[in-house]
C-alpha cells in the first residue's frame, strides 16, 4: 500500500498530466489578435477627403467588449453558440433540425485576411473587386487536428446583426431598420452559409460583406458571429411527435465587423497605448495637420471618470507626427 505521502505525490502529478494534456489540445486563433497572416490588416480607413470612415468593430461603441483587447479584431465567442444564435435557428428550422452545442475543436482558426473597403480603396476577394463601396472582407481559414470534424459534412453557420438587409439580387432593401438573422439566402432549405454564398467550403470561409453606390452615404454596421458546424450522418426520431429531423452539432466561433460612418462629426482619430503606471511616450502617423490648430485628447483610462493624467500632453512636429507623453 503506498503511504499518504507517495499517494499525493502520485496524485499531483497524475494531475498535472491530465492538465498538460489538455491544454495541447485547446482551440486556438491565429495569429494573435490584432494582425492578419499577410499584412493586410488595417483597423479604419477615411474616404471622400475624410468625409466617410470605415472601421474594423466586432460590438457596438456602447459594449465594453469591443475594447477588449482592443476594437478592430476578430473576437473567440461560446462554443457551441451564443443565445441568440441558436434562438434563431431554433426558431427558423427547429421543426426538422436539432441543433447540439459541442465544445472546442482541437484545431485552429487561421484569419487570412480582416481589411476594411472604402470608395477610394476596391477590395479585393479571391480575384474578385468591389468599386464604390464600403465593408470589410474577411477570410478564415480551419485547421482540424485530431478528432475534429472534417470532409463535407463540416459547413459553417452565420449569425449577423445590421441595419440593413440584402436581396438575393444583391441590392440594399430595409435599410435603416436593425436586422438580427441567419446568414442565408432567401428561401434557402439549409442554415449553411456555405451552401448559399459562394466562396466557402469546408475548411475556407470567406464574406466580403458591403454596400454599394450611394448607400455608401450612409451610416451602416455589421457584427456577425460565424461558427464551425457539423452535419451529423443520419437523422433522429423525436419520440413523442415522430418528427424526423438532422442533427447539427455547432462548434468554435468567432466575431468580427464593421461600420460606417458618414458625414460631420468624423474629425477625430482614435489612438491605444497599454501604460498602467510611469511615464510613456507613444508617436503615431496623421496626415494632414495644419500648422498653428489646436486638437485636444482624452484618455480613456481606469481612473474615476476617466480624467486625464494632470501630466498627458500632446505635440506635433514637421512631419505630422503626433506624440502623447504620459
Amino acid at each position: 500500500m503506498l503511504s499518504k505521502k507517495y499517494f499525493l505525490a502520485l496524485w499531483t502529478t497524475t494531475v498535472l498530466v491530465t492538465i498538460s494534456s489538455q491544454s495541447s489540445f485547446a482551440f486556438t486563433l491565429t495569429p494573435g489578435q490584432p494582425g492578419d497572416s499577410d499584412g493586410t490588416f488595417r483597423h479604419s480607413q477615411w474616404y471622400l477627403n475624410r468625409q466617410g470612415l470605415v472601421s474594423l468593430d466586432a460590438w457596438p461603441e456602447l459594449d465594453p467588449r469591443r475594447y477588449l483587447p482592443q476594437p478592430g479584431v476578430v473576437h473567440t465567442i461560446r462554443p457551441g453558440g451564443t443565445d441568440g444564435l441558436l434562438d434563431l435557428l431554433n426558431n427558423q428550422f427547429g421543426h426538422s433540425w436539432e441543433f447540439i452545442p459541442k465544445g472546442d475543436i482541437e484545431g485552429s482558426f487561421n484569419v487570412e485576411n480582416y481589411y476594411t473597403c472604402n470608395p477610394d480603396f476596391a477590395c479585393e476577394a479571391d480575384g474578385a473587386r468591389i468599386f464604390n463601396s464600403v465593408g470589410a472582407f474577411f477570410k478564415l481559414n480551419y485547421f482540424p487536428k485530431g478528432n475534429d470534424p472534417v470532409g463535407s459534412t463540416v459547413h459553417w453557420i452565420q449569425r449577423v446583426l445590421t441595419n440593413y438587409d440584402v436581396d438575393n439580387d444583391g441590392n440594399i432593401i430595409n435599410e435603416g431598420i436593425p436586422l438580427d438573422k441567419v446568414d442565408i439566402r432567401s428561401g434557402a432549405r439549409t442554415p449553411y452559409y456555405d451552401e448559399s454564398f459562394p466562396g466557402s467550403n469546408s475548411t475556407t470561409f470567406r464574406d466580403l460583406s458591403h454596400v454599394a453606390g450611394s448607400h455608401t452615404r450612409t451610416n451602416h454596421y455589421f457584427y456577425a458571429e460565424t461558427y464551425l458546424v457539423n452535419e451529423v450522418p443520419g437523422r433522429t426520431t423525436v419520440l413523442d411527435t415522430g418528427i424526423v429531423k438532422q442533427r447539427v452539432e455547432i462548434y468554435n466561433g468567432v466575431r468580427w465587423g464593421w461600420e460606417n460612418k458618414f458625414g460631420s462629426g468624423l474629425g477625430w482619430r482614435r489612438f491605444f497605448g497599454n501604460l498602467s503606471s510611469g511615464t510613456q511616450v507613444d508617436k503615431y502617423k496623421l496626415d494632414g495637420l495644419t500648422p498653428g490648430s489646436k486638437y485636444r485628447a482624452w484618455t480613456d483610462n481606469d481612473l474615476p471618470s476617466n480624467r486625464c493624467n494632470p501630466n498627458t500632453f500632446l505635440s506635433t512636429d514637421n512631419d505630422s507626427g503626433f506624440s502623447t507623453r504620459i
